[in-house]
């Protein structure tokens, strides 16, 4: 029903007359992106994906006691990881505040093929997801020992500027038997395969 909608707009503007003149044409040719986004996300079903995992954020005052608990916890944390969570662009909540987090695919969210992370991100949105904080990477780590050997699982975040100067973003994974914490690149013209896994927080 919502394409339907959403293809209704388009003919809607696509059967106006040629002669309303070419500034008005171009203004409502330019707003049918908008109404199309707005339609998407008025009449896309919420609360579709299923609530993963629970973390609380402001639980570490530091992100040197949030790597003393990681090490203590057995985990890898890469050197990349280590650098962004000394770069000033991560963030610590200052008061305790419960986030619910979803794991949704590019493909999950209707994409095909791949795309940027601003249109995985928008996407999302439309369905009540935003991105997490930098913080949310290494609370994940922290609270998914449980993870299958050879699972990548990608923190959708706002990228963080690491010491070299690249975006990049925290992701977790257990590889040979060991739990990591660690980063990859996101660069603006990056693009993402629809299988990769994200974790997302709810609205």
């Amino acid at each position: 029903m919502s394409d339907q909608l959403i293809e209704f707009a388009g003919q809607v503007v696509r059967a106006l007359p040629r002669d309303l003149g070419q500034d008005t044409m171009q203004g409502w040719i330019s707003n049918l992106e908008s109404l199309r986004q707005a339609l998407r996300k008025a009449l896309a079903p919420t609360n579709v994906f299923p609530v993963w995992k629970t973390i609380t954020l402001g639980t570490y005052k530091s992100a040197s006691a949030l790597q003393k608990a990681l090490k203590s916890g057995g985990y890898q944390v890469s050197g990349w990881a280590k650098d962004l969570m000394s770069r000033p662009d991560f963030t610590l909540a200052t008061k305790q505040v419960k986030v619910n987090l979803y794991r949704v695919t590019g493909k999950e969210l209707g994409f095909q093929n791949a795309r940027p992370l601003r249109e995985i991100y928008a996407r999302a949105a439309e369905y009540g997801l935003k991105p997490c904080p930098a913080e949310a990477g290494p609370l994940v780590r922290l609270g998914y020992p449980e993870q299958p050997q050879g699972e990548v699982v990608t923190m959708a975040m706002e990228p963080v500027t690491g010491s070299g100067g690249y975006l990049r973003l925290f992701y977790v994974d257990r590889g040979f038997d060991e739990r990591w914490l660690d980063t990859g690149w996101s660069s603006p013209g990056d693009v993402w395969n629809p299988e990769y896994e994200f974790v997302f927080a709810g609205s």
